[in-house]
């Protein structure tokens, strides 16, 4: 479901919990962070900031350990 806004998210949201079964829903919202949209509508959406990072560590997949030797 696309979506533009938070609001129209956070509708989405509920509409598949209400197609679905009531599920948590978790909305990335790239750099603005994630919202979390509980089961059963009573709360208001969880809110989650994204924060930055200037260095990424290498990471193919496998653990250091396992790539010495």
């Amino acid at each position: 479901m696309p979506a533009g806004t938070e609001a129209e998210a956070v509708a989405a949201a509920r509409a598949l919990q209400a197609r679905h079964g009531g599920l948590a829903v978790l909305i990335k919202r790239g750099a603005a962070g994630c919202t979390l949209v509980e089961a059963g509508g009573g709360r208001e959406p969880l809110r989650q900031a994204a924060f930055a990072v200037d260095k990424v560590a290498p990471w193919s997949g496998s653990p250091p350990c396992a790539r010495q030797g």
